[in-house]
């Protein structure tokens, strides 16, 4: 910057202080004959984008009165202007008074539609509702707050939805945000049953909670739960604890990670919902941590985790093995069970290179592996399945794949003899409640880090509300009995059991069952219906 003087008329200097205060914070004072504009020093910055335009800057201008009627102006101007000499004439500063003029001029014709002051009411509302930008122009059409040069008004209220949004509502990524939302979210022993709460975060030394921005040293884990949600825990010896992580929930990319059980009758209970920065080992291990610490602080009670079902995920299962055998000291680390719908998703992965004709030949073998009925019955399936993929050089990648993930890595408890009777064989419940969830709070859109916290917290009092009872026997479901008269109407089921004069009945009971379902089309029995009797012969 250099600085630069000019000698110019008092009415004309006083029109340059008017029309060129840096700010509206500016000190600006008229003592005796003395007119004065002074900048703060800190706002260099504001000024300079301001005043980039004419790449001039404005820093103070005094006017003394003299008996020439003089005055003095000092000005900072950018290296970029035209003006390069120590001295400016009375010419030139009125070429820049010009161009200041023409500029306003210009602008003033392609100003902004103003929203007034019940419009911007309006969109507080709309946007506490959730509405999108399109509908919420569409509602202030609709309530006639907008009739004619709708299309121009879209960018202000653009603006102003996403400003309120932003600023106003604290719905933005800026994690610091959710730490007011956690600030009266504390547990204690005294909060009653329905009431949310989150944990599992750092606080300062007042107890105030302090979120990082999710960096690999200091990454985020903030939980949400309740007392009832943690006792659904206290069945998790018998029943199968379901752990499941998605990331298009929120717009930050942060993973968040849903904690439930399944009863007999496949329901799904949830524990906790977190929201992590990353899934790497040290974060799952503070989930499952923190979640049987809190369960213990509730009740006063140590669990033990008999059956748990996640995908393949490495870090998830080392870090549950860790937890359940050092912290809640249990001899035997819980069965880990694979998802079976995971399986079927990385098998149609697989198979994307492989002609389609041969898919059928692989999804069969797949499924008669996963329905497999004994130890002995799985071992000759898979040399069958294993033969055939190996006698087909298209199929010999995928059976080497397949072989090497899901018949001898660290994930091959996936068929439904691994599952005890009654326990569910998938995920399905806890991907199911992911689809509640984008239907029924984030719209079928991402939210932010913040609006998904508060959307945790509303879920916790919605589930205690909704719970259902916790089945601890097996009992079919309205979907498995509909399914059940369907197939029965169709004839494609086969239902064997012992005779009563059999060994079988006398050593077993009446208790075991086999029921076939045909595959459409294939040793499918039609059904035989009688033909009707017209004549008396017939009848008689």
């Amino acid at each position: 910057m250099r600085m630069y003087r000019a000698a110019i008329t008092s009415p004309e200097l006083e029109d340059v202080i008017g029309q060129l205060a840096p700010s509206p914070t500016a000190d600006v004072y008229k003592q005796a004959g003395f007119h004065r504009v002074l900048a703060p020093t800190n706002e260099w910055l504001t000024h300079r984008t301001r005043w980039t335009h004419w790449n001039c800057l404005i820093v103070s201008a005094e006017v003394h009165h003299s008996p020439f009627e003089t005055s003095t102006m000092v000005v900072a101007v950018d290296y970029k202007w035209v003006l390069i000499s120590g001295d400016i004439s009375h010419i030139e500063m009125e070429l820049f008074l010009d161009r200041q003029k023409r500029w306003k001029k210009k602008t003033s014709q392609h100003e902004p539609c103003q929203l007034s002051l019940q419009m911007k009411r309006f969109i507080s509302d709309k946007v506490k509702e959730k509405f999108k930008l399109s509908r919420i122009l569409y509602a202030m059409i609709d309530s006639h707050l907008l009739e004619t040069e709708a299309a121009a008004f879209l960018r202000p209220v653009t603006r102003y939805a996403y400003h309120y949004r932003t600023r106003g509502l604290s719905d933005n990524n800026d994690v610091s945000g959710t730490e007011p939302i956690l600030a009266n979210r504390h547990y204690h022993p005294d909060l009653p049953e329905t009431a949310p709460f989150g944990f599992a975060f750092s606080t300062d030394e007042r107890g105030k909670p302090t979120l990082s921005r999710g960096i690999a040293q200091r990454p985020v884990v903030v939980g949400f739960t309740t007392k009832t949600m943690l006792r659904n825990l206290a069945y998790v010896n018998d029943h199968v604890l379901h752990v499941d992580a998605t990331f298009r929930l929120n717009t930050a990319g942060f993973p968040s990670v849903i904690f439930g059980v399944s009863d007999m009758r496949r329901q799904f209970h949830s524990v906790a919902f977190f929201i992590l920065s990353d899934i790497r080992q040290l974060q799952p291990e503070t989930v499952f941590l923190e979640t049987f610490k809190m369960y213990q602080m509730v009740t006063e009670n140590v669990t033990s985790i008999g059956y748990a079902m996640a995908d393949a995920d490495v870090a998830k299962r080392n870090a549950l093995e860790v937890v359940v055998t050092q912290e809640l000291k249990q001899a035997v680390p819980p069965v880990y069970l694979m998802c079976f719908f995971h399986v079927m998703q990385n098998v149609r992965k697989y198979i994307a290179s492989v002609p389609p004709a041969l898919h059928r030949k692989i999804h069969k073998q797949v499924y008669r592996i996963h329905y497999a009925r004994s130890e002995l019955d799985l071992d000759r399936r898979i040399s069958e399945a294993v033969s055939e993929w190996k006698s087909d050089p298209t199929l010999r990648d995928f059976e080497r794949r397949f072989s090497q993930q899901w018949l001898a890595g660290r994930f091959t408890r996936w068929q439904c003899l691994a599952t005890p009777d009654g326990f569910a064989k998938t995920n399905n419940r806890v991907e199911q409640f992911n689809k509640e969830i984008k239907r029924d709070y984030s719209l079928r859109s991402l939210l932010s880090v913040n609006a998904l916290a508060q959307a945790f917290l509303d879920m916790c009092h919605h589930r205690f509300c909704r719970a259902k009872p916790f089945n601890t026997s097996p009992i079919p479901s309205s979907e498995q009995a509909r399914r059940y008269r369907q197939f029965e109407k169709g004839g494609r089921l086969s239902e064997s059991s012992h005779y009563r004069a059999s060994v079988a009945f006398l050593m077993e009971g009446n208790k075991r069952q086999t029921l076939r379902v045909f595959q459409s089309g294939f040793n499918a029995p039609k059904p035989t219906r009688k033909k009707p009797l017209r004549t008396k012969e017939e009848v008689d």
